[in-house]
């Protein structure tokens, strides 16, 4: 066997062997394509699966959108509408403000002007609260000097009517006196030695009653809101005069006389706490 018939041998048999192999090698990669093309055909057909699944809800989601884009539109037109409401009313606003802060400015001068009138009020209400104290004052002293001629007055009546009660009783007398000396010329008596000269009795005044000395006495009359007192102007009762009512430790009433009279006095009801009676205590001090 010559060498290149060896060399044949060897080079067809390790084309044999590369044959094999590669044969053995083609078998398996087939193989295993078909197993990757039917992974892929599964893994396409899960795409596409999934595929129409985000399909149907990107739809759904472009559809809210498009409603939420439609109400966003709408509320960008309500605000936008309402934002030029809001500006004409600012503008209306500021239109106001200056109206409201020129009359402000003018009033501004008007109530200074009012302050101004008030402080020229006040002072004459102060000089006329001076001068109604001043003519109070002297009403006061105008009443107080009319009480005192009143009292000389009613002393001066009471003197006079003495004086009348007096001269009636002379008179009385002067003609008991000329009828007796009538009866005695007729019975022959010589009047000449029995002239008989009557004894003038002087009138005497009203006792005085002391300038401190308060004036007490009883209740005798009682009416609704009138009472009478047993004191009058022989007392020095005066009419405005104050008498306190008081019936044991209790102050009853006070009674501001209004009418005088000779032996009495009647007078209203003031700071009435309980009804008077007849025999309550009446003082023109507590």
């Amino acid at each position: 066997m010559s060498n290149l018939t060896k060399i044949f041998i060897v080079l067809l048999s390790l084309s044999s062997i590369f044959l094999c192999g590669a044969m053995i090698t083609f078998v398996g990669t087939t193989q295993n394509y078909k197993a990757v093309a039917d992974d892929l055909v599964v893994l396409n057909e899960s795409l596409e699966t999934n595929a129409a699944v985000y399909h149907q809800r990107t739809e759904a989601k472009n559809f809210q959108m498009k409603k939420v884009t439609e109400a966003y539109a709408a509320r960008i037109s309500q605000l936008e509408f309402e934002m030029g409401n809001l500006t004409v009313e600012k503008r209306t606003a500021e239109t106001l403000r200056d109206e409201y802060a020129a009359k402000v400015a003018s009033w501004g001068g008007t109530f200074a002007g009012f302050e101004t009138t008030i402080k020229n009020l006040n002072k004459t209400v102060e000089l006329s609260k001076n001068e109604l104290k001043n003519m109070r004052d002297k009403n006061i002293k105008s009443d107080s000097q009319l009480n005192e001629l009143g009292m000389e007055l009613y002393e001066k009546i009471v003197l006079m009517e003495q004086l009348e009660a007096d001269l009636r009783n002379l008179r009385e007398q002067k003609k008991s006196i000329e009828d007796r000396l009538n009866g005695l010329v007729g019975k022959g008596f010589d009047v000449s030695k029995n002239t008989v000269t009557a004894t003038v009795s002087r009138a005497r005044p009203a006792p005085v009653i002391p300038a401190g000395a308060p004036l007490k006495g009883l209740i005798t009359e009682v009416a609704e809101s009138l009472v009478t007192v047993g004191l009058g102007s022989a007392d020095g009762v005066r009419v405005g005069m104050i008498f306190y009512v008081i019936r044991g430790d209790i102050f009853v009433c006070n009674v501001k006389v209004t009418d005088v009279d000779v032996n009495k006095s009647a007078g209203v009801l003031q700071l009435k706490v309980f009804q008077p009676k007849v025999g309550d205590s009446v003082s023109t001090e507590l």
